[in-house]
């Protein structure tokens, strides 16, 4: 038996150790769980946990107002809990606007099943390799000519932002989906604001970049590395390397382990990162819907 209960600020720190447990594949739940308790008070209402009938935490969903449902659901492949949570979770499915669903590969692709049998409309379906930084495995080999690698900041917002375009159509946006100038330079505002975008700097043309990398999602003791693109006219070079190796070895002296996930059919990235020290330890996957009118 399961039963479903709606966040409370009692049951904070139980929920903290949960995902805390699960890090590697639920970075982003965890960034976003202490502002429940903080000014986005709104956000907690759209947390719910999962509890067996012991009252041992066995799932927990977030639905952000953006349309993203963020999981962590270890028991996915387990039938009791599918049919035992899948009725608890069907309201709530119909209930917020869900746009994407991200996390770990088992439970994305049970939430996929949930969402067909409230027939939304898939828009893309992502399998990605989870990688983990091991410094142990890296490429150690001095490269010649070592990129210059600056910490972005809110100035360089216009020189970026050709570069983070060109990412979110190509990485982000599934086909279907307009991209909005509007939400990219938001997006990229926060993280500059935030010190998380790194890049690589175009000396033959002042005012531009040539490659780019971010801290996608941060929480104590855990870092994941996200928004790697590089211009194509610059490609080959090792500049996905030495960025991703550069916010890697940050992480790292700062005690905090790092992940990324990449798509299964990227060779050449997955490639860089194991040149870079990540080596491949587990799943993700990413599903795209088509938003509801």
């Amino acid at each position: 038996m399961i039963r479903l209960q709606p966040y409370t600020p009692s049951i904070h720190d139980q929920l903290h150790s949960f995902l805390f447990a699960r890090k590697k594949t639920c970075v982003s739940f965890l960034e976003r769980h202490p502002s429940f308790l903080k000014e986005k008070k709104q956000d907690a209402k759209r947390c719910f946990l999962l509890r067996k009938e012991s009252g041992e935490l066995c799932g927990a969903v977030f639905f952000s107002p953006s349309g993203l449902l963020f999981h962590c659901l270890p028991y996915a492949e387990n039938n009791a809990f599918r049919e035992a949570a899948g009725a608890l979770l069907m309201p709530l499915l119909t209930e917020y606007a869900v746009f994407c669903v991200s996390g770990g590969l088992r439970g994305t692709k049970y939430l996929d099943e949930l969402c067909a049998s409230a027939r939304f409309q898939t828009l893309e379906a992502r399998d990605f390799h989870l990688m983990e930084y091991a410094p142990q495995n890296r490429d150690t080999r001095i490269a010649h000519n070592v990129p210059v690698i600056i910490e972005c900041a809110p100035e360089h917002e216009d020189s970026l932002y050709a570069l983070r375009k060109a990412y979110e159509l190509a990485e982000v946006f599934p086909p279907g989906i307009e991209f909005v100038e509007s939400v990219c330079r938001k997006n990229l505002r926060r993280h500059l604001a935030e010190k998380r975008i790194f890049a690589i700097p175009n000396y033959a043309r002042q005012g531009e970049f040539m490659a780019m990398a971010a801290v996608n999602g941060m929480a104590k003791g855990i870092t994941q590395i996200g928004g790697v693109y590089t211009d194509p006219q610059f490609r080959s070079r090792g500049y996905a390397k030495a960025l991703i190796r550069h916010l890697a070895g940050r992480a790292h002296h700062e005690n905090q382990e790092c992940v990324l996930f990449v798509r299964k059919n990227n060779a050449s990235a997955i490639h860089s990162y194991e040149s870079a020290g990540f080596v491949k330890t587990g799943q993700y996957a990413i599903t795209y819907y088509r938003p509801r009118q």
